[in-house]
């Protein structure tokens, strides 16, 4: 039974071939040392197994040698001492000891027996001895003597085995460059090297099935050729060596054979050659019936007894456990578990870790596979594979998770309307940056409510995700508050629908995925990977957005219906965000001379108005020019009336100017009105005649009546301040309040101060007053103070508040010097009261 599942390879021939010479012709020479050196689990104990079957049982011995080709005629009644050293220690620290025991000698265990000594004790017996384990047993003698003695006795064994066939010995080690390997090869011998793979598939083949020697070689040679057409369609070409290779290790793929006994079994990764067998065992008995070759996408993740192999390989199982993770994640993928268990293969064994894509198409592609199917299943893993890795074109599972693959995941349950919202965010913030004042279109509804929820004061932008109809853009503005105020922005791309660009979604969703995952990771390196990841999907929502282009939609004209109304799609270069889209249309679509000679074709309409009224006429109309500075109309309006060719008339009780200089305040210009241009008058100043000093004498004081003093209101003077208010409105209110209990003209004068501060903001939608010429975006530190001298009643003090200038965010506060009304003081006593 024992040679039934013995595979004669190249070495176990070439050990049975001299045995046969040093029997059967008594040569003797260099055939009485058979070194077995390999590591753990390449056949070493099996061929030390199949010299103890050829002496202890000669007859089926014969039989099967004769099968082989070769002659065996062993020694009549040999000696046969077989000695694992794993199993026990040498007795007494001594070789010598341990053997004279089965021959029946008593050696002296103090030193090493002699040649003749040795030849004595043999008594003419056959001596087989089989040593496996050999490296243990001389590593376990502690005392350095007693370990020289040991080799010295074993250089006299391999000697009297080469000059007679009494002694013959067989030794497996490990490393032949250390004791007592170094040792025996001073002797010639026959090397036992288990080289060649070809021969490990063969015993492979042997011990796991029947009909290894008998089956159809041809029908094989048509399988394989199938296999490598179809890996031909991947890709992947055979070269005639490799087809050679197929060929000796059918049915196993010579990287299964190469991954299991060379780089597992090789390396101490199973114990012994039985644990690879049981694995391989176990694929055979997890998979379907068919004619296939056998490789690592045999080793099914869904199969129990596989899984317990490989535990051999992980004894935690933590990487087992990853790597079935990703499989049901991925099962519903065509060739899913193949891949998995391919991977995991090769990634658990010692040695490179992972497989090529060359070697996963051999793995894995059958004949009639479809190389799509492939990809997809490639792709599937190398994406939402948590612990699937690609490192220099080979593909590996490992406990540390996949960033990129854990933001897939992550990603895949996140919603398309949170994804969206995110697209926002972005397009808001970070690519046209600004928040309040932008609302991103949605539907006209939501749209509208939006913009009549921002400030008026100011510009208010619609970004539009896609190109809108003629009838949205009217529906739109359509009785909107200030709507020329109101800056339609849509992409240049007639197709682009940014909100549901399945591309922008998915970057949305893994920004946001990558954004939540990067406060849960275990490390600081992690969690940097995490918002890198983040950060670089935010830069392709920008891109994608960018990429679309966008641009101005001005109302060329505006009637009572859509149909009348004309839109015209102006171009904004290259600029994205507010500032840089402001500019462009400062420069290019309403420049200030544009701006400046459509308020002077129109001025016939504004004769008679005050300039806040022609600002608000600006800021409502459709087709006027858009104002898109705070004071643009104002500093029109001046440039017009200070024109030396007396273009237009400005009136105000304070100045009436007409080609001068305006003198006027940012406070008083509201309120001054256009008029029609008048002549220049020329005025010669007129001397006014001097008027006669009268000397007054000084008064005198009346016997019996008091001095008189000024007259001013009864009472004493007091300051009121205010705290400090968000609008005009409500300091017009605290004033209100402080002052209720003053009588007619009690307020001596009011002192109003304004704060602001704005970061970050342009420039150039400030009054030139505040910034000069500067049009970049900056800070805007503002405090003003003025002082409005009285005396003035309780009607005037509440006015002023309302031509204070607008400051948006900004506070208010006011104090103020009054008379109070005098408290009622007690009467002084009578004279006679006092006596």
């Amino acid at each position: 039974m024992f040679f039934d599942l013995t595979y004669p390879s190249e070495d176990l021939r070439g050990m049975l071939q001299a045995l046969s010479r040093r029997f059967a012709t008594r040569e003797t020479e260099g055939n009485g040392l058979f070194l077995a050196e390999a590591v753990k689990g390449f056949g070493k104990s099996h061929a030390l197994l199949t010299a103890y079957h050829l002496f202890a049982h000669p007859e089926p011995a014969k039989k099967w040698m004769a099968n082989q080709g070769v002659d065996w005629a062993p020694p009549v009644n040999p000696v046969i001492i077989i000695k694992k050293f794993t199993d026990q220690y040498l007795p007494f620290d001594s070789l010598w000891t341990d053997l004279g025991k089965d021959l029946n000698v008593r050696w002296d265990p103090t030193h090493q027996p002699s040649l003749d000594e040795l030849r004595a004790g043999l008594n003419k017996k056959n001596l087989i001895l089989i040593f496996d384990e050999l490296e243990r047993g001389i590593s376990n003698i502690s005392d350095p003597a007693k370990k020289s003695q040991n080799l010295s006795f074993l250089q006299l064994l391999s000697e009297e085995a080469n000059r007679s066939n009494q002694v013959t010995l067989f030794a497996a080690i490990y490393d032949g460059a250390i004791e007592p390997g170094s040792t025996l090869k001073r002797v010639p011998r026959i090397e036992l090297r288990f080289r060649r793979p070809e021969d490990r598939a063969a015993i492979v083949r042997h011990r796991l099935f029947t009909n290894a020697d008998s089956y159809d070689r041809t029908a094989a040679e048509v399988l394989i050729r199938s296999y490598v057409n179809t890996w031909a369609r991947f890709g992947v070409n055979t070269q005639d060596d490799y087809f050679t290779k197929l060929k000796s290790s059918f049915p196993f793929l010579p990287g299964l054979i190469e991954l299991i006994f060379e780089r597992t079994s090789g390396t101490g990764g199973f114990q012994g050659t039985r644990g690879a067998l049981g694995l391989l065992a176990a694929m055979l008995d997890a998979s379907e019936s068919g004619s296939f070759l056998f490789t690592a996408g045999n080793c099914l993740l869904s199969d129990s007894a596989c899984a317990d192999r490989l535990q051999d390989l992980d004894p935690s199982g933590s990487l087992i456990n990853c790597a079935q993770r990703n499989f049901q994640d991925l099962k519903n993928q065509p060739l899913s578990e193949a891949l998995a268990s391919a991977v995991l293969l090769a990634s658990i064994v010692p040695g490179t870790k992972g497989l090529t894509r060359e070697e996963l198409v051999r793995y894995i592609a059958r004949p009639g596979c479809d190389p799509n199917q492939f990809e997809s299943t490639l792709q599937a893993f190398r994406t939402y594979g948590s612990y699937f890795h690609e490192r220099e074109g080979r593909f590996f599972f490992d406990l540390e998770e996949n960033e990129n693959a854990k933001v897939e995941i992550e990603a895949i349950r996140i919603g398309d309307e949170r994804a969206r919202e995110e697209i926002r965010n972005i397009w808001k913030t970070d690519l046209f940056k600004e928040t309040q004042q932008a609302v991103i279109f949605s539907d006209l509804d939501t749209t509208r409510n939006a913009l009549g929820q921002m400030s008026k004061t100011v510009l208010r932008f619609v970004l539009s995700p896609r190109r809108l109809s003629g009838p949205e853009r009217y529906a739109l503005y359509h009785g909107m508050e200030l709507r020329n105020q109101i800056i339609l922005l849509e992409p240049r791309d007639d197709a682009a629908n940014h909100l549901n660009n399945p591309d922008i979604l998915v970057a949305a969703k893994r920004s946001i995925a990558a954004a939540t995952l990067a406060p849960t990771a275990a490390t600081a390196e992690r969690r940097n990977r995490y918002e890198k990841i983040a950060s670089q999907e935010k830069s392709n929502v920008r891109d994608f957005l960018k990429a679309a282009g966008i641009e101005y939609i001005r109302v060329e004209e505006w009637g009572e219906l859509h149909e009348n109304s004309v839109f015209e799609i102006e171009s904004l270069g290259q600029a994205w965000d507010k500032q840089s889209i402001l500019d462009y249309i400062r420069r290019q679509i309403y420049p200030r001379a544009f701006f400046h000679e459509h308020i002077r074709e129109n001025l016939s309409k504004f004769y008679g108005q005050t300039v806040t009224q022609v600002e608000h006429t600006y800021k409502n109309t459709l087709a006027f020019p858009v104002p898109t500075t705070y004071s643009e109309v104002m500093e029109a309006v001046i440039t017009l009336v200070e024109d030396r060719n007396r273009i237009l008339g400005l009136q105000h009780p304070r100045q009436n100017a007409c080609g001068e200089r305006v003198t006027l305040g940012a406070g008083e210009m509201p309120s001054a009105i256009l008029a029609q241009p008048w002549p220049s008058i020329s005025r010669q100043p007129v001397p006014e005649p001097a008027k006669p000093v009268i000397p007054v004498p000084p008064s005198q004081p009346v016997a019996g009546k008091p001095k008189l003093e000024p007259s001013v209101p009864a009472g004493f003077m007091e300051t009121r301040g205010t705290s400090s208010c968000k609008t005009k409105g409500d300091l017009r209110q605290e004033i209100a309040a402080k002052v209720s209990d003053v009588d007619g003209k009690g307020i001596q004068d009011v002192q109003f101060q304004i704060f602001a501060k704005y970061e970050k903001a342009s420039l150039a939608d400030f009054p030139s007053a505040l910034r000069g010429s500067l049009a970049e975006s900056g800070t805007l530190d503002v405090q003003i103070e003025l002082s409005i001298p009285g005396p003035m009643d309780k009607a005037l003090s509440e006015c002023l508040c309302e031509s204070l200038p607008v400051f948006e965010n900004g506070t208010y506060t006011a104090r103020l010097r009054v008379i109070s009304k005098p408290a009622d003081k007690p009467q002084p006593p009578d004279e006679e009261e006092e006596a």
